[in-house]
């Protein structure tokens, strides 16, 4: 199981808190690699979103359950934010034919009222599971590009990832989203692995 080291305490990154609250994710992850793995079934769905794009409307769904929840005890108004994502590989993209993150942002944006915004292109790197802490965050920095035009300045960004694993690649996104001018970044995610304290 690779836990996530980074204890999921985006603080290091942002200093955004939405309902007292530092990110968002529905539930845990244990590192299944299919779906036969787990009796888990929330593990059994998010791998079938993976592969096939199935459960994506119904994640869609629960997220926002949240989201709307985390807004309505916050300061702050949903409708100032804008739906991002870091996007899939072109390598995964063409081995599953769809991008997950895509997918599930597209229902969000729809049911919130929010639009949602393609900010980053994916090169091709180092497959992130077989990278440790360190060299993954750096793999995510380096392969996940901004695209720097259609990042809002003063702009306030819901940041999607499926599963935060390590958190590199949320982190290595909400840098370059703050690089380019965005004010606010709150990451949220169907699922985390556990901190090792946990």
């Amino acid at each position: 199981v690779e836990f996530c080291s980074c204890g999921c305490d985006f603080r290091r990154i942002s200093k955004t808190t939405v309902g007292g609250k530092t990110h968002l994710s529905l539930t845990y992850y244990t590192g299944a690699q299919n779906a036969s793995d787990t009796g888990r079934i929330s593990e059994q769905m998010i791998l079938h979103l993976k592969d096939k794009g199935t459960f994506a409307r119904f994640f869609a769904d629960q997220l926002c359950n949240e989201i709307e929840r985390l807004f309505k005890h916050s300061e702050y108004l949903l409708d100032d934010w804008i739906l991002t994502y870091p996007p899939r590989s072109v390598h995964n993209f063409m081995k599953y034919g769809l991008d997950q993150s895509e997918e599930v942002t597209k229902y969000m944006a729809k049911r919130l009222g929010i639009p949602c915004r393609r900010t980053f292109v994916k090169l091709e790197g180092e497959e992130q599971k077989l990278l440790t802490m360190e060299e993954r965050l750096i793999n995510a920095s380096d392969t996940l590009v901004p695209r720097q035009k259609v990042i809002r300045k003063g702009g306030k960004y819901l940041l999607f990832d499926d599963i935060i694993t390590s958190g590199a690649t949320v982190m290595a996104a909400s840098w370059h989203l703050y690089a380019n001018g965005a004010a606010e970044v709150f990451p949220i995610s169907i699922a985390r692995t556990l901190p090792k304290e946990e």
